[in-house]
């Protein structure tokens, strides 16, 4: 059974912590925590007889709040200018006899000991709704100090939940690629008319690359930088000795070839057999 006492200021010297209390917590960012907010829970401070006061839960702000004191609140000025606002242990407790805020109860051993544990695994136990965190946090107008986020955690967060900007459809360029059959009259009376020699009649086949503007002017590019390292060839030349190129690195890849292989073997491995008629 508990019995409430009452809540009020209770002298850091007279506060004694939880006997083999299990939790670790992290004093530092508790103290950044007192500084930026001020002690905004009280303690849980059971009282045995008139004199014993032991901390059921808050064992950590009381140790922070040691800290404060033991380091001379010389610290403090640093953290004030790092942060730009003053520190509020310094305003509101009294260095000559510092308190802590403390929430009396009378109870037995065995409550004591739940109360302590349950204090720490209900908090660990908890999870968060990431979106409404974000929110709370992208709220705050002068960044994370004194919750306990850093600001790469923070940053982390709401990069999460950033809205997607916006931009504007375009649709993209299509390339006509067919002729129309005035345009197609027009290139065979431009070579020679309906009486001209095919290109199948000498040999050649015409393949036609179509494609959009700007793509036909990268292939153009790539071609003449091909052309730096295959030396005088036809485009024609340049594109199946390149293709020859790209097949054999792609294979000789899984067959455990170096590139230098492969490049070197691309137009050996791929180059057509000779026909009689080639010959």
């Amino acid at each position: 059974m508990t019995t409430t006492i009452g809540t009020e200021q209770v002298s850091l010297e007279d506060l004694t912590p939880f006997p083999g209390n299990a939790r670790r917590g992290n004093v530092e960012k508790i103290l950044d925590s007192l500084r930026a907010n001020g002690q905004y829970k009280p303690l849980t401070v059971r009282r045995q007889g008139e004199e014993t006061l032991t901390i059921l839960a808050g064992n950590h702000t009381y140790l922070a709040l040691l800290r404060h004191e033991e380091s001379g609140r010389d610290a403090c000025h640093d953290w004030e200018l790092a942060n730009d606002r003053p520190c509020q242990l310094c305003i509101n407790v009294d260095a000559d006899d510092p308190t802590a805020l403390a929430h009396l109860i009378e109870c037995d051993d065995d409550t004591a000991k739940r109360i302590n544990l349950v204090d720490n695994k209900a908090a660990d136990d908890g999870t968060y709704d990431d979106e409404a965190l974000a929110a709370i946090i992208g709220s705050l107008e002068n960044g994370v100090v004194g919750t306990a986020f850093t600001d790469d955690e923070a940053d982390s967060l709401l990069a999460r939940f950033e809205e997607e900007e916006v931009v504007e459809y375009t649709a993209p360029a299509v390339a006509e690629y067919n002729d129309s059959p005035e345009e197609r009259q027009a290139r065979i009376e431009s070579h020679g008319g309906q009486d001209s020699r095919t290109y199948e009649s000498r040999g050649v086949r015409d393949i036609f690359l179509a494609m959009p503007n700007a793509e036909a002017d990268e292939l153009g590019r790539c071609i003449m930088a091909l052309r730096e390292h295959f030396g005088a060839m036809s485009q024609s030349e340049i594109v199946l000795r390149a293709a020859r190129v790209a097949v054999a690195v792609m294979d000789g890849a899984d067959s455990g070839l170096t590139l230098a292989e492969c490049l070197s073997r691309g137009e050996e491995i791929y180059a057509p057999e000779e026909t009689e008629d080639a010959a």
